[in-house]
């Protein structure tokens, strides 16, 4: 009898893996400058974050890391992250480039890209620190209501890339704004919107007629309630000085008659926040009497003031 074998023989190939990410010997660790950070000091700071690469083997290889913010204890996402007062919101987010805000810095998960994180990387042999920066954003233009906003959020550094990454360190950091009482107004054609740099207006009548009148909007902006007060240089009348003589006028605010004197007088007030867009009180503003009057140049100037409640 003859047998006859067939020997199979299979080699299954030997494969190092290596990772020139994860390569960061014992790992990193990491500090955070300029916190906690209040945004009563700027609205748009530069917080630098330096990351050092634990003693120990590994020092002389490259590895990379990056860094990833959550959404604090109030947010339910990255496009929600705010600081608070109570209930109330303030808008805050964490970006990785500092000139157009674009890139948005998320929390760690599925699908996290490199543009969704701050990203650094060791090149060089030792133990010299990499320092990479994140740029928080917070409007303070924004009036709303005034008072302490806080909120603490978590920043996780990890070792690696999106997709293969180990966690080395979370720090918690405390972003503050001090949001203080503020009112503003703008004077603005009627009809347009505020408009800070309008902190006066010139109305010319030309040649004077009886009932002649002009108009514009009074805008308001405020956080904390306000209050108005107006005077008339010449209580509620045009004034020629050539001849020393006046033409009386009407004021109305909001649909409301006012005769002005030379002494500052509240003209209304509220309390709350305004909205978004502002509050509109529409000025007019229409000439008595002109008959008899002596010809010339008459002017007057109305002081509007606003203050905080």
């Amino acid at each position: 009898m003859i047998s006859k074998f067939i020997h199979i023989i299979a080699f299954l190939p030997v494969v190092f893996a290596t990772s020139k990410a994860l390569s960061c010997g014992q790992g990193l660790s990491m500090s955070i400058g300029n916190t906690p950070y209040n945004f009563a000091s700027g609205g748009a700071p530069t917080i630098p974050v330096t990351v050092t690469r634990n003693s120990g083997g590994g020092s002389n290889n490259s590895c990379s890391f990056f860094i990833v913010i959550d959404n604090g204890a109030t947010g339910t996402s990255c496009t929600t992250r705010r600081l608070t007062l109570g209930q109330e919101p303030y808008p805050i987010q964490f970006y990785s480039d500092p000139a157009h805000r674009t890139y948005v810095i998320k929390p760690f998960g599925p699908g996290l890209s490199t543009t969704d994180v701050v990203s650094g990387q060791f090149n060089s042999p030792g133990l010299s620190p990499a320092i990479v920066n994140f740029y928080p954003f917070l409007d303070t233009s924004l009036y709303l209501p005034s008072g302490q906003y806080s909120e603490m959020y978590s920043i996780s550094l990890y070792m690696g890339a999106p997709g293969n990454a180990v966690l080395q360190q979370t720090l918690n950091v405390n972003f503050s704004y001090t949001n203080g009482k503020k009112a503003d107004l703008s004077f603005v054609e009627t009809g347009a919107v505020f408009n800070m740099n309008r902190a006066h207006q010139d109305y010319n009548f030309g040649e004077l007629v009886t009932g002649a009148q002009k108009a514009f909007d009074l805008i308001l902006k405020y956080n904390s309630g306000y209050q108005i007060s107006m005077k008339s240089l010449h209580s509620n009348r045009l004034f020629n000085s050539s001849t020393n003589t006046f033409i009386s006028y009407n004021l109305n605010l909001n649909g409301q008659p006012f005769a002005l004197t030379d002494d500052y007088q509240v003209v209304q007030a509220s309390v709350g926040t305004s909205s978004a867009n502002g509050l509109r009180l529409p000025v007019s503003v229409a000439i008595g009497s002109v008959s008899g009057a002596k010809p010339g140049k008459y002017t007057d100037t109305i002081m509007i003031s606003v203050l905080s409640n």
